[in-house]
């Protein structure tokens, strides 16, 4: 007979009467949830005060053991139950709160050994967006030299806007943008409040980017995100364990650090405890370095990896080159429909509003050429510049913590393939452009 562990004893069970079909909730601290129940959710719980079969269970409460099948099972996929397995999930969010708001000194700081940066100052990052939110003390560090910024800058329109935001009526301040860049970029590509006032008069995101800090149970994992357009160059600059002291006033900076989900969802119920995703986590980033040389054997080593560790079940369609390229066209053909929709309906007749497109022009043709040209995207990568950038690409997307950030690890590692393909498919897109003018 199955013996049934008892409810965990750090979670409350309160009435509330709000919603009559689920008139409980469950509050439980150490996952970081509420979740509410019905009658014989709460019934069945007020009951597991101790291990028992489930035929004691139905005993005392006076029901077939077949009638329990569905809650039980509701207690079991949630981790309400006190199990091992639990316990260690637990304690291991409890962990990455603590890491999360741990002094940027003290810290434990986990790096790659072999992670380098340094700042080409190619003023990509200044480009595209308006920058900020603005807070109120860079504001008023900068209020002294605003009329002399603003004749620097020919800021006819003034440096900064306001945009409402939230529900309590805040706003928030932003950079203007000049030329598609922001304001205070020169044609140096230098930024005129670093020129003028240092790094530290300049926004908060923009002394913080490229870093991005995820506080885990072992420590804050640092990264680089690969939206730096410098980062081919900037990935051969010094070593991040050698800039420990920077980076750590960067942390200081940032005002909240990214936190894995209390609970690491692999697909569905199906979860998984960060000890096991980290042993598993370091056969990524060794099979990233392994087969650089092949991108598509990479990740697909990768799927077989998460699938061996997590006990899922494999279609072995998938693993080859042809299963790939059938999902991939259906994917990518109702991608298209929906960008070209959307590039459609983007018109203003405001000529105050100048909408820009060309990032969805970039997005059409790298879906174009993932269509039309997808054997060269799947090719090997003969250059070893382009071996290491996909490497590196790995390498900071599993150190952001970033597939377990869309949902599930599976929706993760999907975000990751795509990812890749499609910025293959711009530069071999736009390199055909290039060729062609």
């Amino acid at each position: 007979m199955r013996t049934i562990p008892p409810l965990r004893s750090d979670l409350e069970i309160e009435e509330d009467r709000s919603r009559p079909d689920v008139p409980f909730v469950l509050t439980d601290v150490g996952l970081s949830r509420r979740i509410r129940l019905d009658e014989i959710g709460a019934l069945v719980a007020e009951h597991l005060d101790r291990p028992q079969t489930v035929e004691e269970l139905a005993s005392r409460l006076e029901t077939k053991a077949s009638n329990l099948e569905r809650p039980l099972a509701f207690f079991e996929a949630y981790h309400l139950l006190e199990t091992e397995q639990t316990r260690q999930m637990v304690t291991e969010a409890e962990a990455t709160v603590q890491m999360g708001a741990m002094d940027p000194q003290t810290v434990p700081l986990l790096i790659r050994d072999d992670a380098r940066f340094t700042c080409t100052m190619c003023g990509s990052c200044c480009g595209g967006t308006n920058i900020g939110p603005v807070s109120e003390s860079v504001m008023d560090g900068l209020k002294p030299h605003l009329g002399v910024l603003e004749k620097k800058m020919k800021a006819t329109s003034g440096l900064f806007f306001t945009v409402p935001g939230g529900s309590g009526g805040q706003s928030y301040t932003l950079c203007r943008q000049k030329g598609g860049s922001c304001v205070f970029l020169e044609p140096n590509n230098r930024c005129a409040i670093h020129a003028d006032y240092g790094a530290a008069a300049k926004p908060d995101d923009c002394r913080l980017f490229p870093w991005m800090f995820t506080a885990t149970p072992d420590g804050v994992a640092v990264s680089i995100q690969m939206e730096c357009r410098g980062f081919p160059e900037a990935r051969n600059g010094k070593k991040l364990i050698e800039q420990e002291d920077d980076i750590r006033k960067m942390l200081a900076l940032a005002h909240t650090r990214s936190q894995l989900p209390p609970i690491l969802t692999v697909t569905g119920h199906l979860t998984m405890t960060y000890k096991a995703y980290s042993e598993m986590e370091t056969e990524l980033h060794e099979l990233a370095d392994k087969l650089s040389g092949d991108p598509l054997a990479a990740l697909i080593g990768m799927r077989d990896a998460i699938f061996r560790v997590t006990d899922l079940e494999s279609d072995t369609s998938v693993s080859r080159k042809e299963g790939l390229k059938n999902l991939l066209v259906r994917v990518i053909t109702t991608l298209r429909t929906n960008v070209d929709e959307i590039h459609q309906n983007l018109v203003s007749n405001d000529p105050r509003l100048e909408l820009h497109t060309d990032t969805l022009e970039l997005v059409s043709l790298a879906l174009e050429t993932l269509l039309t040209d997808i054997e060269r995207v799947f090719a090997p990568l003969e250059r070893r510049a382009k071996r290491e950038i996909f490497a590196q690409k790995v390498h900071q997307f599993l150190m952001q913590k970033e597939l377990l950030t869309f949902g599930s690890l599976i929706d993760g590692y999907v975000h990751l393939v795509f990812q890749w393909l499609l910025s293959r498919a711009l530069a071999i897109g736009r390199a055909r452009e290039m060729k062609r003018r």
